[in-house]
């Protein structure tokens, strides 16, 4: 094995997976808030798409993911662009996948969208451009606070209700990455519907995980 095929800079490495050789396909995932620091519970996704793809690597984002979300989603956000940066030059012919529960559906969402712009989350945030998002296949996220009706990718039985911190309809919109998204809402979610059911929130993946696993490995295979 050639020390250089795995030597890449400090920078670069942190929050990235350092393989003697890229994989195929990799998840970066972003936890749902006061989940402990790793995956989270969308570590079960990321393990199903493993089996069907069993080459698959995955990080998670390292952030706070704390209440409230200022000075805690902000950092998530930049966090994952540095990811997707620092992996998209270390590993160029890997399809990225990025999964998102919760505040990690909007760091998902605002890294590559555009995000913020609210008093609770913090000052406006760009998305990516196309070109630095190129590696990126697909989307997916659930229980998006920053949730916006109406948008094509929305998915789930909400799609009338904003989420409570909805961002901005033009980052809403996404036009550069708006294809490779699936964003699931339930009604009477407490976060995206802002309707009143913790329990709602906290349950997709009994729901949509099958559904969800199937949309990843469609657009990476």
């Amino acid at each position: 094995m050639r020390i250089d095929n795995i030597i890449i800079s400090i920078a670069g490495l942190t929050g990235v997976a350092a393989a003697a050789a890229c994989s195929p396909v990799h998840l970066i995932v972003a936890r749902a808030s006061g989940e402990s620091p790793g995956e989270g519970i969308s570590r079960t996704v990321s393990a199903a798409v493993k089996k069907v793809i069993p080459e698959t690597t995955s990080d998670p984002v390292v952030y706070p993911a704390k209440m409230p979300y200022t000075n805690s989603m902000a950092k998530g956000t930049a966090e994952l662009q540095r990811m997707i940066a620092a992996y998209t030059t270390q590993c160029p012919t890997t399809k990225i996948a990025l999964i998102g529960y919760s505040q990690g559906a909007s760091v998902v969402i605002d890294a590559m969208c555009g995000g913020g712009g609210n008093p609770e989350i913090g000052p406006h945030t760009e998305g990516l451009s196309k070109e630095q998002g190129r590696n990126v296949k697909v989307m997916t996220v659930f229980g998006d606070p920053r949730f916006v009706a109406g948008m094509p990718y929305n998915v789930g039985t909400n799609n009338r209700t904003n989420g409570l911190y909805a961002r901005a309809k033009k980052d809403a919109e996404c036009p550069n990455f708006k294809d490779i998204i699936k964003s699931w809402c339930d009604t009477g979610d407490n976060r995206c519907a802002s309707g009143s059911s913790p329990s709602v929130h906290s349950s997709y993946l009994n729901r949509y995980q099958k559904a969800a696993v199937d949309f990843i490995v469609s657009m990476v295979k």
